[in-house]
């Protein structure tokens, strides 16, 4: 095969370093919630409120949940620097929020 055949776009690796395991991980590749949180270290109720935020993890049928890359989830967080966990979950009745009508 040809070293200049550009068929297939190079895979970006990622090297993390999990409890103790290295592992070789394509950035771009759809990851399940799980394997977000396994990888990035989070918990799963933070990728719920990075949801509810407004991050975006499309459907996909044929594994039959949501997915969405490492390249994605980090241009997310950078993209939204004041994302808060306690923000997305903040209760209805603490939020002030304008009038709607105009007192006369």
């Amino acid at each position: 095969m040809n070293k200049n055949d550009t068929s297939q776009p190079e895979k970006r690796i990622l090297e993390i370093n999990v409890e103790g395991k290295a592992y070789a991980v394509d950035i771009d590749e759809p990851r399940t919630i799980q394997e977000l949180c396994f990888f990035m270290r989070r918990n799963p109720t933070y990728i719920s409120a990075m949801r509810r935020a407004g991050y975006s993890m499309p459907f996909d049928p044929i594994d039959r949940c949501h997915k969405s890359s490492i390249r994605e989830y980090k241009a997310w967080l950078t993209d939204h620097p004041n994302f808060s966990f306690h923000r997305a979950y903040k209760k209805s009745n603490d939020r002030t929020e304008e009038p709607s009508g105009a007192a006369g």
